[in-house]
């Protein structure tokens, strides 16, 4: 059997995000015990969630023929790129364009005897800026509740860190029910803050504008500034 090949053959690239299929498996126990590098791909294709019956390698079975005859013909195949028995085999699923030419469609692991789809690329970085984001959230959420104000001191932190018997320090948020008391100054504080408010207004006395002299009677300059000004408009 041989398909014409196109003269600018596409490029299938699996990017669909409602593909739940990553979260599926595959297993069929009695195959178990026999599994092996030379019957992987007749074990793959009992599984219905995965296996195209349209591909090359449906044909092939039907026909009781050699895999060697894949390589000639043009079409959607399975191959077997990779084992480690008995635990793991890889699968490929590929569009073959030439003996020698094909394009990497998604990739199958079997694990244990249990079938799964590796994930795309889309899929992997979807999934890692998802668990990122909820982290960050989650962080954001918890340290906001360690956040306090007043309005002398501004804004701070203020975390509980009790030492544990193992050593680890862990972060409790602060109990709201009891009712934080208002940090008042002291009569004694009072009038320390007078007597520097003095002393620095002595040591640096208010300097009056400089008067100019003006034809129509003394300006200062916040007058002759303000009389540049251009009208509003």
């Amino acid at each position: 059997m041989s398909i014409p090949r196109p003269d600018n053959p596409p490029v299938w690239v699996s990017l669909n995000p409602k593909d739940n299929s990553l979260g599926t498996s595959w297993v069929d126990q009695p195959w178990l015990p026999f599994l092996n590098a030379s019957n992987v791909l007749d074990y793959f294709a009992q599984c219905t969630l995965f296996y195209d019956p349209h591909c090359n390698n449906e044909q092939i079975r039907m026909q009781r023929l050699s895999l060697e005859h894949l390589k000639n013909m043009i079409g959607t195949e399975y191959d077997l790129v990779h084992f480690q028995e008995p635990v793991l085999y890889v699968i490929r699923k590929q569009q073959r364009l030439s003996p020698t030419e094909t394009i990497p469609l998604s990739y199958y692991y079997i694990l244990a005897g249990s079938i799964y789809k590796s994930p795309d690329l889309w899929s992997i970085i979807n999934s890692r800026l998802t668990n990122a984001s909820h982290f960050l959230c989650s962080a954001e959420t918890e340290m906001s509740t360690y956040v306090r104000y007043h309005p002398s001191n501004g804004y701070s932190w203020d975390i509980k860190s009790p030492n544990n018997a193992n050593g680890r320090v862990s972060f409790a948020p602060l109990d709201y029910s009891k009712k934080e008391t208002e940090d008042t100054g002291t009569q004694y504080q009072r009038k320390n803050v007078d007597n520097l408010l003095g002393s620095l207004s002595q040591a640096f006395p208010y300097k009056p504008l400089p008067v100019v002299e003006h034809p129509f009677g003394p300006r200062t300059l916040r007058d002759q500034k303000s009389e540049q000004k251009p009208p509003a408009t």
